[in-house]
């Protein structure tokens, strides 16, 4: 006697296809949602890192250290927009934004990533013994189309930096 085989019909195969297709379409906006936020806890773990970084050169050196807002041409900002990334470079002259010299560390947040801090602090300067004296400085990263959310990183006058969670309510995520 010839054996049946077992199969799925052509619409019991549709009918999954549709549910599928349903649970991806209302799964979508929250996994962008999910994208943006690690991004930005990417960006601002990567910027305290390269803080942290900074502090330990000057002190292990013995030479100050300074970290800026890069212009993306090889030089600084001092308008306070970072979304062009960050140059970390030794500064013993206190050059300010001045052109750092070929020692300098270049990164960059992902697009739609915006890193800011206040106009008038747009770097930082670490002295041998890793303190920032006069140079404390709160950095607002922030990734907000529909809901912004974002985090900020506040550096004391002792060096040391610290994460504040920001809530969507709050978070004046500035345009591109």
């Amino acid at each position: 006697m010839p054996s049946r085989t077992q199969a799925f019909s052509l619409t019991e195969l549709l009918a999954v296809l549709a549910v599928v297709a349903v649970v991806l379409a209302l799964a979508a906006p929250s996994l962008a949602d999910m994208r943006r936020e690690m991004q930005v806890r990417a960006t601002s773990h990567e910027l305290a890192t390269t803080l942290a970084q900074a502090r330990m050169m000057a002190i292990a050196r013995a030479i100050p250290f300074s970290l800026c807002a890069a212009d993306g041409s090889g030089g600084c900002r001092s308008d306070g927009n970072w979304d062009e990334g960050w140059l970390l470079y030794p500064d013993p002259r206190n050059a300010g934004g001045a052109r750092p010299g070929p020692a300098s560390l270049h990164s960059r947040p992902p697009p739609g990533v915006r890193v800011r801090s206040h106009a008038s602090r747009s770097g930082v300067r670490f002295l041998p013994d890793g303190r920032t004296p006069g140079s404390n400085l709160t950095l607002l990263i922030c990734a907000g189309e529909r809901r912004p959310r974002g985090s900020r990183i506040i550096l004391s006058n002792t060096g040391r930096a610290r994460f504040e969670r920001v809530a969507s309510h709050e978070t004046d995520c500035p345009p591109s």
